[in-house]
């Protein structure tokens, strides 16, 4: 419901990353993001995902013919979104592009 806040991250390309806080369960802020990316044509890497009580991985990669600046000409982009449990119902978000290989 707000915009996510910008932040160093040492392993994301440009060293950035968007952080925000949310009020959700991790199952249920799974579901709308993976639900909200495949509509925009991001595919998920099944193998990535993992949910918990604790929170969530979710890896994806972006709709073909995308670049991400900064990716090496030998790397591939995947946004990597996890989210944290702060407290109950209350999760922290980290949304992030990273460099994996082929």
């Amino acid at each position: 419901t707000k915009p996510a806040a910008p932040l160093f991250s040492a392993n994301g390309l440009g060293q950035t990353s968007l952080n925000t806080q949310l009020s959700a369960s991790p199952e249920d802020l799974l579901t709308k993001l993976k639900t909200e990316l495949t509509a925009q044509g991001y595919k998920e890497r099944q193998i990535n995902t993992v949910v918990g009580a604790w929170g969530f991985n979710l890896v994806m990669e972006p709709p073909g013919g995308t670049s991400v600046d900064g990716t090496p000409a030998d790397k591939v982009a995947l946004l990597v979104a996890q989210a944290a449990a702060i407290a109950p119902g209350r999760l922290n978000l980290n949304l992030r592009f990273e460099a994996s290989g082929r």
